[in-house]
């Protein structure tokens, strides 16, 4: 008889083309299902349909996209043992997936609704605002960070999000965001970072990342502007006509899913995981993997798409020169 359980996991993406099971390409679910063929807890012959192994989640990432935590649900054919688990937790760990718990689920229960909101976190070099890229002992300046959270609470609500995509959505581009947070600093490896907390019901391709990106764009090349042309992007005159830049994927990552109406509920189980855990896996997978030298030059090069690709960016840019903000 099949059961039902929730997988909580957490991963870095470098590696893998997004989370969802895709058959061409490597994905963490793919890792995934791979585990538990290993320990014939699925049949290979249903292993690469997803409606007969059940398999769900409570949001998805994209590629190079991390996930401290992520929920998966599957149907398994068996009990899994502790030398079962044992085995699934080092096949895993190989793959750059951290197995935090298992958990048994009802039939009825789907992580894509019984989730109430999505956390996504993305660290900012403060270097980006500075007249010198190379500058690693830069530091945001207070103005700077204050007019960074003014425009980032803008998002909060409900708005049309048709510029912040590259794909159309059957479910349309309207979207509503319940917390933007951008006033955390720290200093990692002599570089400063601004973490960007956001929280929504659900996002849409890309969608984060152009958020950061116009938020950026906007106080680097419009500051006096920034606060009254942040309406841009959400009016009828642009909308759908907007090239907005998307920041790199690299300092991006999924929080959590958040299930506490859920867990509240239940009687299985919660959907949750220790602070102590929660904090290995986000210095382990995804601190110590995506805060280092190669994406910090990503990211630097990422102000070349302004330059090649004026023409791309006439609503933003008034001359070919990037003036510090400071």
């Amino acid at each position: 008889m099949k059961r039902r359980i929730a997988v909580i996991i957490g991963y870095n993406g470098k590696d893998y083309h997004g989370s969802q099971l895709n058959k061409d390409f490597p994905t963490v679910e793919y890792q995934l299902v791979k585990g538990f063929l290993e320990i014939s807890a699925i049949k290979e012959i249903n292993s690469l349909d997803p409606k007969k192994i059940g398999l769900q989640r409570g949001s998805r990432t994209d590629k190079g996209v991390h996930a401290v935590m992520a929920v998966i649900t599957l149907k398994i054919e068996k009990d899994i043992t502790s030398c079962d688990l044992k085995k699934l937790k080092f096949f895993l760990e190989t793959k750059n997936i951290y197995l935090y718990k298992i958990v048994r689920v009802s039939k009825s229960f789907m992580p894509k609704h019984q989730c109430d909101s999505r956390i996504y976190e993305y660290l900012l070099p403060s270097f980006i605002f500075s007249s010198d890229l190379s500058d690693k002992d830069y530091k945001i300046s207070e103005e700077t960070h204050s007019l960074l959270r003014d425009l980032f609470v803008k998002y909060i609500g409900t708005h049309n999000f048709i510029n912040f995509t590259s794909k159309n959505n059957t479910k349309g581009p309207i979207r509503f965001i319940k917390n933007v947070e951008a006033n955390e600093k720290f200093v990692y490896n002599g570089f400063e970072f601004i973490k960007i907390r956001i929280t929504g019901n659900s996002f849409l391709f890309n969608q984060i990342r152009k958020m950061i990106g116009y938020v950026i764009s906007l106080v680097i090349y419009k500051k006096d502007e920034a606060i009254s042309d942040f309406k841009m992007a959400f009016e009828n005159d642009y909308l759908g006509k907007m090239n907005i830049p998307r920041v790199p994927g690299c300092f991006l990552y999924l929080d959590s899913p958040v299930f506490d109406f859920f867990n509240k509920k239940t009687a299985y189980e919660p959907i949750e995981i220790s602070n102590e855990e929660y904090e290995l896996v986000k210095d382990k997978l995804i601190f110590k993997q995506i805060l280092n030298d190669d994406n910090i030059t990503i990211f630097k090069n990422w102000f070349d798409i302004f330059k090649i690709y004026d023409y791309e960016f006439t609503w933003l840019l008034k001359t070919n020169q990037i003036s510090a903000v400071s």
